[in-house]
């Protein structure tokens, strides 16, 4: 082997006779290197994962989300747009799916107080005891991150992630909105972060406006929230509209007022208005 102290790679001469006279020297039990071989698939995956583990290593701590949609399901980060969490259970349940809670918890109570069996002490312990189960209920559904909102330069899109493997064709459908449809937002402070309200303009769409139902159906369908499995045929709140004016609201955890103003209006259009809602004092 000669190498060269001023080059930067060592090249290696063949001294055999065989590459001496221009012939391929092929040994017994030695396959040819220029005849083709069959992939290797293990491989291929191990370099897959490597350049996955190489992103997450440059880009720093991940969510598991952001792992599902680039490793499992093929999806790349976003580069020029805004991608954050939505914290609470507006992504996955329908609005007013809560208030079950209490009125459940009112029903086994009262059932508890009118029965004359088991003893006071037992039934005393056992409404506590569906109090607290309650309290720790409410405060695991709205303490759920889920990353269901994300912003370009062409729209906003709500709902779950294209890879999203919860039951329910309604609850995995997803929302988006054309910034030709929305006419200002607004954000709002919050403990955990930030509230975000799209407003739609007057010539918004009527799939993205929504129906607007009667009392008595609102009611209906509100009741039939009670019965088991009825949210799995039900979209999800974030991706449902409000009324008055028509607007989506998006509780966005982990990004102040001033980086979601920021990010916005990088993605937004300029006749769209991105405002702050301060409090008064």
């Amino acid at each position: 082997m000669r190498q060269d102290r001023r080059a930067r790679y060592t090249i290696a001469v063949d001294r055999s006779p065989s590459a001496q006279h221009g012939r391929p020297d092929f040994r017994a039990g030695q396959p040819d290197d220029r005849a083709p071989r069959p992939p290797d698939l293990h491989r291929a995956r191990q370099i897959g994962a490597d350049r996955t583990t190489t992103w997450l290593l440059r880009t720093g701590p991940r969510s598991v989300d952001d792992l599902c949609s680039v490793y499992i399901f093929g999806g790349n980060p976003m580069q020029d747009g805004l991608s954050a969490p939505v914290i609470g259970p507006s992504a996955i349940l329908p609005r007013g799916y809560l208030w079950q809670t209490p009125i459940w918890y009112l029903l086994a109570a009262g059932a508890l107080a009118l029965s004359h069996w088991p003893p006071t002490w037992f039934r005393v312990t056992a409404a506590v005891g569906l109090l607290g189960a309650m309290i720790v209920l409410l405060f695991a559904l709205n303490a759920i991150t889920t990353h269901a909102f994300a912003a370009d330069h062409a729209g906003v899109r709500l709902g779950l992630p294209a890879g999203s493997r919860r039951r329910g064709r309604k609850r995995r459908g997803a929302k988006y909105l054309p910034w030709q449809q929305i006419e200002r937002v607004r954000i709002a402070p919050k403990p955990y972060g930030a509230r975000v309200e799209l407003m739609l303009g007057p010539n918004a769409s009527l799939a993205l406006r929504g129906f607007r139902h009667s009392a008595l159906w609102a009611a209906w369908r509100w009741v039939l929230l009670m019965i088991p499995f009825w949210y799995l045929l039900r979209p999800t709140a974030l991706t449902s509209p409000l009324d008055g004016p028509p607007r989506y609201r998006v509780n966005v955890r982990g990004l102040s007022v001033d980086e979601l103003r920021t990010k916005l209006r990088a993605v937004a259009p300029p006749d769209v208005a991105v405002a702050v809602l301060v409090r008064k004092r």
